[in-house]
């Protein structure tokens, strides 16, 4: 697995979350995790880019943890005032949420 491909995975897996592409975070997110150990796989243990390769793994996973949680409760406060929209215009949508966050 070359650096460019890890880095294409990671960008995707990034584009998916930010995109709400909930049907592709899944899929991307292992195939991110096996280009993650493909990488570190040669490599011998207690080398230190096998901590990096780990430690980036963990902030990305980490980063679509908290990106998809903030986009559920952004839909859940939507659904939330849908009761209170509906009262006043019929079929009024709620403003849709914007989120972009640089990687």
């Amino acid at each position: 697995m070359t650096r460019e491909n890890f880095k294409k995975i990671e960008n995707d897996l990034r584009s998916a979350v930010i995109h709400r592409r909930y049907a592709d975070v899944g899929r991307l997110a292992q195939l991110f995790c096996a280009a993650a150990t493909a990488s570190a796989k040669p490599l011998p243990p207690g080398d230190p880019a096998r901590a990096e390769i780990a430690r980036h793994v963990e902030e990305v996973l980490e980063w679509g943890r908290l990106m998809l949680s903030v986009a559920r409760a952004m839909n859940a406060d939507e659904l939330r005032r849908l009761p209170f929209l509906r009262r006043f215009g019929g079929s009024v949508e709620p403003p849709r949420g914007a989120l972009r966050l640089d990687g």
